[in-house]
């Protein structure tokens, strides 16, 4: 609480990394398991723990948050499910993680010189040397050449200067749009990234790399997708997310506060900023665990998450949209990276993994959607097909898999996602033209602050202009008399000859020939 002094939350936290290395309370939690204790036994069981803690911590008492016992009791019963669910695909016991990690991992340290050797496993003729010419830049040689084959600069990011071929793609009023269907060892396709479209705005779940390319060419601009669902921290999935803070991007993230703080744990490790200077470039919208909440910045539409069964603590979700005036209900889930596997989940619950309730969940949740995306990425911690063809045709059929390892093998009933695929449950709607162009103006930062009304009078002045496609807005050097805000579509600056910048819907362009003595244009 922000009215509590440092020292109290100090205490607090230090209160905190205790319980968290608690094993007699661990241990309590789990004996409840394994005798399948009820929710209501567990809850309480927990809280009295919690109450001869606070007991024994005069210090904690009159702190102003009503239930404490409560609130840290149904907490931990979570933390400590998950941490349960985690150690069954661990490789180790967090005891012997070091002694694993140094039996798999080869570690080389640069020398007094800058440099390391290696020898080649097969081949111990063949020698890769890499010289460190400063803390960022190393320098690659190949059998003690002279000359490197190739520099690393690990301070900054490879781009891709190519020009865009944009082909717009149809944005529904409801829907989905498939950005990226593979796991992150499938060499051919791009990492599991797609766009779920509420009242026709978007939100990205997880982020591939260069996603501003991809939207790019599918006619996709930032001003269409309003957030971004991180799903969990593993590289696959959070890459392009990394990616956009690295450019100094700001960004919208939906996620679980125990997801995005080993997000920003993560940043730290990689940028070596405190994670509060982090958090201050993003806007974080918290969810809960089966909390329904409305999403800002839309009328209809709700969001669901809850957490997946995982190597890592992983988000799920259903969306919402629900028009109750017209009587529109339609509904679209995301299983996240996950296990799925009834039988295999029912023999964990009978070994005492789970409380009845969260069984249930697991293999629940999902499944009562008009749109369903899951995981079928196999192996230890993603969704074998098999497992799920136990699940009646008319779910099937409204199931589409993503997360793909392997090519797949056509189905009878289940259908896999392809890149680019775009799945309609409600068609994007005409929206009544000044509607649309007041919808644009408020999101551009110029006109941040501007009331209705006077976003209204800038129409009554201006002239809503329509370009095909290739067609001249102005050339380099023309006289300039008019600014340009893109309602809709995209365009591109050209300077002599080279493309320089493709500008999205909600950007301007001009404003310099008609604000400065230079009426020129520039572009």
């Amino acid at each position: 609480q922000s009215d509590y002094s440092e020292k109290y939350k100090e205490k607090f936290y230090a209160f905190l990394d205790k319980v968290a290395d608690d094993q007699v309370l661990f241990s309590q939690f789990q004996s409840y398991l394994k005798s399948h204790a009820g929710e209501r036994v567990l809850q309480e069981g927990i809280e009295k723990y919690f109450a001869d803690l606070m007991a024994a911590n005069k210090w904690m008492s009159g702190n102003g948050i009503l239930k404490m016992t409560t609130v840290l009791a149904r907490n931990y019963i979570l933390c400590a499910q998950l941490k349960t669910e985690m150690d069954l695909f661990a490789l180790t016991s967090e005891e012997k993680r070091e002694h694993y990690t140094n039996g798999v991992i080869d570690f080389q340290i640069f020398g007094e010189n800058n440099e390391i050797v290696v020898n080649g496993l097969e081949d111990k003729k063949q020698v890769l040397t890499i010289k460190q010419d400063n803390p960022s830049v190393f320098d690659i040689y190949v059998n003690k050449g002279k000359s490197a084959i190739c520099s690393i600069d690990i301070s900054t990011l490879d781009t891709d200067n190519t020009p865009v071929k944009i082909n717009p793609i149809k944005k529904p009023f409801m829907g989905v749009t498939f950005m990226g269907v593979g796991s992150g060892f499938a060499a051919k396709k791009k990492n599991s990234c797609l766009i779920a479209w509420t009242e026709g705005k978007g939100i990205m779940v997880d982020a591939l790399p260069d996603s501003n390319r991809q939207t790019l060419s599918c006619g996709i601009s930032d001003n269409d997708i309003r957030y971004i669902f991180l799903t969990h921290v593993h590289s696959d999935h959070d890459a392009g997310l990394v990616e956009k803070i690295l450019h100094g991007e700001r960004i919208k993230i939906i996620s679980s506060r125990m997801i995005f703080d080993s997000f920003l744990r993560k940043i730290e490790a990689i940028t070596c900023f405190p994670t509060d200077v982090i958090e201050s470039f993003v806007d974080f919208l918290e969810v809960e665990p089966y909390k329904k909440i409305k999403l800002p910045g839309f009328q209809n539409s709700y969001f669901t998450f809850d957490y997946s069964l995982h190597s890592i603590p992983t988000g799920r979700f259903i969306l919402t949209y629900e028009d109750k005036k017209n009587k529109v209900k339609k509904t679209i889930s995301h299983s996240g990276d996950a296990k799925f596997d009834i039988k295999l989940i029912n023999q964990w619950y009978e070994k005492g993994i789970f409380t009845k309730k969260r069984r249930d969940a697991v293999l629940g949740f999902i499944w009562d959607a008009d749109l369903i995306i899951h995981d079928v990425g196999g192996g230890i911690l993603h969704t074998e097909l098999e497992s799920l063809e136990h699940i009646d045709s008319a779910t099937a059929r409204k199931t589409i898999l993503v997360h793909q390892h392997i090519v797949p093998n056509s189905h009878p009933i289940f259908r896999f996602a392809k890149e680019g695929d775009v799945e309609e449950l409600i068609k994007a709607k005409k929206e009544a033209m000044s509607g649309a162009r007041l919808e644009t103006l408020k999101h551009i930062p110029l006109f941040k602050g501007f009331q209705q009304n006077r976003l209204l009078d800038m129409f009554s002045y201006s002239e809503v202009v329509k370009y095909q496609p290739n067609e001249m807005v102005f050339a380099q050097n023309d006289m300039g008399d008019a600014f340009y805000i893109i309602l809709d579509g995209f365009a591109e600056v050209i300077i002599d000859g080279k493309s320089c910048a493709i500008y999205e819907r909600g950007k301007f362009f001009g404003e310099l020939a008609i604000s400065t003595q230079n009426p020129y244009r520039r572009a």
